[in-house]
């Protein structure tokens, strides 16, 4: 069965520039290889060229999906600095400006995510009224952290903060509500206080109305080692497994990324490293798992949380 289609009511959907392309490509690719059900798989390219277009589409052409591409200008962007995170991310907020027709449940994912099972749940998962449905971000399992980014953003005590690198939109309710104008006058109004600009924008325009998935959903590299059974890998850390620098890690995510990027124009971006590097890489993940077995407790306790959440609210 072909599931890739205009007529399809869930789209999955993310953002590139052009350093991005082949990581977004493989992402789209992960979602439609765990799908069995009608979708949309859908790249908003920054400032695509005629090269850029035609390797997506040839990328498309060899692994059998069909990726409906966006152009995006990048000078539609605010003028600002986004820190650590490059100035595409603020990409995101802008996909009101995309025509999704006849879209019912929107899963955004970041290009630096990879998915492991099928996300056919989302698409009828129960959101309850809220606007969004994602995971907390890594910093809820620490407190101190936690509370100096809700006081920087004028987040009420106890409020949740979650990633914004996979949210699932009830997309009708999402436009009508102006969801992502908000966030964006947010920016306009106080970026100066936003560490993670986008995702405090999301995270103050969303206060109380976004439901929580389990982590599994969204399983951040500081999470990695804790979850088992992921269902959304996401590539938070500066080092990604489809770079020659990739974590010991993430040795096995690698090979996905160079299989799928195999016999593509994007080849050469993840080349196998040598005996050197996985052993230099070995010695750094095992020198930073020694230096974070502090956090361990922490990590445990929070995710243990959040699984009787789960299990109370029925949520999977």
């Amino acid at each position: 069965m072909d599931i890739a289609g205009p007529e399809a009511d869930f789209a999955i959907v993310t953002c590139a520039d052009h350093k991005m392309l082949p990581a977004a490509c493989c992402s789209l690719l992960s979602a439609h290889a765990n799908l069995t059900c009608p979708a949309r798989f859908v790249l908003v390219a920054l400032d695509l060229t005629k090269d850029d277009s035609d390797a997506v589409a040839k990328f498309g052409q060899k692994h059998g999906i069909g990726i409906e591409l966006h152009p995006f200008a990048s000078d539609q962007l605010p003028d600002m600095t986004s820190g650590r995170w490059p100035k595409a991310v603020l990409a995101r907020l802008f996909l009101d400006h995309v025509i999704f027709d006849k879209i019912n449940r929107l899963l955004y994912l970041d290009a630096d995510t990879l998915v492991a099972r099928s996300v056919e749940p989302l698409r009828s998962i129960d959101l309850r009224g809220r606007y969004v449905a994602a995971v907390d971000d890594f910093i809820m399992a620490f407190p101190k952290k936690l509370q100096s980014r809700r006081d920087a953003i004028g987040l009420r005590s106890g409020s949740s903060y979650f990633n914004s690198g996979v949210m699932l939109f009830d997309w009708p309710a999402s436009l009508a509500a102006s969801v992502l104008q908000t966030a964006r006058d947010n920016i306009a109004d106080r970026s100066e206080n936003y560490h993670a600009t986008d995702q405090d924008a999301l995270n103050a325009a969303l206060e109380g109305k976004w439901l929580r998935l389990d982590p599994t959903w969204n399983v951040q590299t500081g999470f990695l080692p804790s979850i088992q059974t992921p269902a959304i890998l996401h590539f938070t850390g500066r080092r990604k497994p489809w770079q020659a620098g990739a974590s010991w890690q993430h040795r096995s995510y690698s090979k996905i990324y160079r299989d799928y990027l195999e016999g593509t124009r994007w080849e050469s971006t993840c080349r196998k490293p040598g005996l050197g590097r996985n052993m230099a890489n070995l010695a750094l993940y095992l020198g930073k798992r020694l230096e974070n077995l502090r956090k361990s407790r922490s990590l445990r306790q929070y995710l243990e949380e959040c699984r009787k959440y789960a299990r109370s609210d029925k949520l999977d």
